[in-house]
């Protein structure tokens, strides 16, 4: 099971999406994903963290006992987090997450570079949600 959310500067939802949950996983992860952008807002002030090209992952926010939650911030400090769960939790990888979000980062700039999409405005494009799903289930999770 895992989840994805790409947040706004002003923390609202772009794109939020579960695969391979039922209901009631899809509700924990539901709260992990906002549990995990308090973290990345805490790590962030923290450090003064501005994003950039060389430090633009995060990396693991926190990891439980069924899941682990990353981060990724980019320069125009829009948020991705994913949450992996189950058994996937276990088997990903610290630098195949980084590759994940890279790919990530390139399918969010091209979905926002449409002159149909609105700026900090929710992304609806039946693409990006195809290709996301295809990038996630490409990583295996």
């Amino acid at each position: 099971m895992t989840a994805l959310a790409v947040i706004g500067r002003s923390n609202s939802p772009l794109f939020v999406r579960t695969f391979g949950s039922d209901e009631a996983g899809e509700l924990a992860l539901h709260f992990s994903l906002h549990s995990a952008l308090d973290e990345v807002e805490a790590r962030v002030a923290g450090t003064g963290q501005r994003a950039g090209p060389r430090d633009s992952y995060i990396g693991l926010l926190y990891p439980t006992e069924e899941q682990a939650c990353y981060g990724y911030l980019t320069n125009t400090q829009v948020k991705f987090v994913l949450v992996v769960a189950g058994s996937d939790a276990r088997d990903a990888r610290d630098g195949d997450v980084k590759a994940f979000f890279k790919q990530l980062h390139g399918l969010y700039a091209d979905a926002v570079r449409s002159p149909l999409h609105t700026p900090d405005g929710a992304i609806a494009s039946p693409r990006f949600s195809a290709a996301v799903e295809q990038l996630v289930a490409t990583a295996g999770w």
